[in-house]
Parts: C-alpha cells; structure tokens; sequence
C-alpha cells in the first residue's frame, strides 16, 4: 500500500491545525519542520511540557510521522555555525524516539556562507568532500545512539549534488543509517533538455536500495519548481520505476502551495491508481 504525506512547511498555521488538515486531505503521513511545531529552525533545547503535547497531538491524530528536518550547513565556513548545527541536530534526534520519529532529514551544505543551497566552487573540491564526511560520522554516532536515520537529499547546489555523488557518499560511509531522500525535481535540475523519464530511471537505479522517500515536487519547463502535474515530471512512470526496483518508499508532498494541494492529489490518484493495491 502506498503511503502518502506532506512536509508541514506547507501549512501557516498552528500544529493542531495543520494536523487537522493533512487528515482532511486523506494524508496518512506528515515530515515535521521544527517551525510548525513552534520551535526554532535549529533548536538548542526543547521544553518538555511542549514535547508532551506534540506527542499528545499527533497520537490523536493517528497520522504517522515519517521525518524531522534537521537541515544545516555542515561544511559552512564558520566552524562555530557547524557546531551549533551539530547541536541542534541532536536535540532533534534525541526527541524523535517518543515522537516515533525514524528519520532525520539533512542537506550536505556549500561552502556559501549566506545560502546553503547556493553553489559554490569549493562544493567540488576533496577538502569539502572530507570535511562533510567527517561530520557525518559525528551525526551518524549520534542516530546511533536514537535509534533514528539520517535521510539526505542530493541538491544540486550542494556537495552531493546528483545521484551519482549520493552512491559515493553511501559507499564511503558504509552506514544502515544513511539512506536517501529522492527529490526528482532536484535531479532534473540544471538537465531539462535531456531525456526526463531516462535520467529518473538512471538515477534511481543507482540508489533504489535506499531510497526511502520520494518527494512529490515538480519542475516546468523554464526550470521553475511547481506541484506535481504541472511540470515535465511523470510521476505514474516514476513510481512505476519504484516499483520495479522492489521499493515503495513513502511519497511526500513537497513545496507546493496550499490551493494547489487538491489539484496535485487528484493528479497522484489518476497516475498512480492509488485506490488499487500494487
């Protein structure tokens, strides 16, 4: 069965209420911006009366979460901003067991020091490369010690900007804690005159065992992100490529607006036959 969520980033509004309406829309799963839940985008500490009520409000929701953005740039060049991230990250990872929380997202930073999805030269370089791994083995000791695992997702202003960056973090890692978040509209990026539908099945190829979830984000034609059925991107044919690499990662819609949301569901059901079983 295919589950289907939405990262809460979606939503203006409080936690109860984005809860309430990722129900209303038939969503079984939600990815938790720290913002929605009314904590800083990397928190230092989280109260406890308030992680109580997280808890008590997404147990009566009967939504499952799926993921905590735990985004930072770990290979900014100020060490000291790296650190803090580091923090943040394992507050975060500490509170995901009672949330029943199995994934932290990350991004694997540039060497930007203003936008850590913004490329820069040095992304390229074995200095960046060794110095995110390095980090890495930090986070990855402490999803150890949580129990959690780290999702990351290839950006193409990032260190690991494609899929075939993603294999070669995976193989030097070597970690059960790693696994990828697979962003389409990411890996087309600066390769929409190519073969769309080839370059996802390449891609995916290179990383299907472990891919855990798939973000539902379009991209049109003048490369401007869009909700899915708007752009260049089919997704029936994608989750079909899934399908055939015996995956069934949890899909999530992502940086959509709210009144495209029912367009893009509709979209979804028609080209995935979601009221049918695989």
């Amino acid at each position: 069965m295919r589950e289907l969520g939405i990262y809460t980033r979606v939503f203006s509004a409080e936690l109860v209420e984005i809860l309430n309406r990722i129900k209303g829309l038939g969503l079984t799963h939600f990815h938790l911006s720290p913002v929605s839940a009314g904590f800083a985008v990397l928190p230092v500490e989280i109260d406890e009366n308030k992680l109580n009520q997280i808890k008590s409000e997404t147990g009566k929701s009967d939504l499952k979460m799926c993921g905590i953005s735990a985004t930072f740039n770990m290979i900014h060049p100020d060490k000291r901003i790296v650190e803090e991230g580091i923090e943040a990250f394992r507050v975060l990872a500490y509170i995901s067991a009672p949330l029943g929380n199995p994934m932290l997202s990350l991004c694997t930073g540039s060497r930007d020091p203003e936008n850590k999805w913004r490329y820069h030269p040095e992304n390229d370089s074995p200095k960046s490369w060794i110095e995110m791994c390095r980090i890495l083995e930090k986070l990855l000791l402490i999803a150890e010690e949580c129990n959690v695992w780290l999702g990351i997702e290839p950006e193409r202003g990032n260190v690991v900007s494609d899929a075939r960056k993603a294999r070669l973090l995976l193989e030097d890692m070597q970690s059960s804690r790693l696994g990828i978040i697979f962003d389409p509209a990411n890996i087309i990026e600066s390769k929409l005159d190519e073969d769309i539908d080839l370059l996802l099945t390449q891609s995916m190829e290179l990383l299907a065992d472990t891919v855990k979830v798939l973000h539902v984000k379009d991209r049109n034609r003048g490369g401007k992100v869009c909700a899915a059925g708007k752009g260049v991107i089919n997704f029936g044919a994608l989750w079909q490529t899934c399908l055939n690499f015996h995956i069934a990662p949890t899909l999530v819609i992502h940086d959509h607006a709210e009144d495209e949301l029912e367009g893009s569901l509709e979209y979804l059901r028609l080209n995935l036959n979601w009221n049918n079983e695989d």
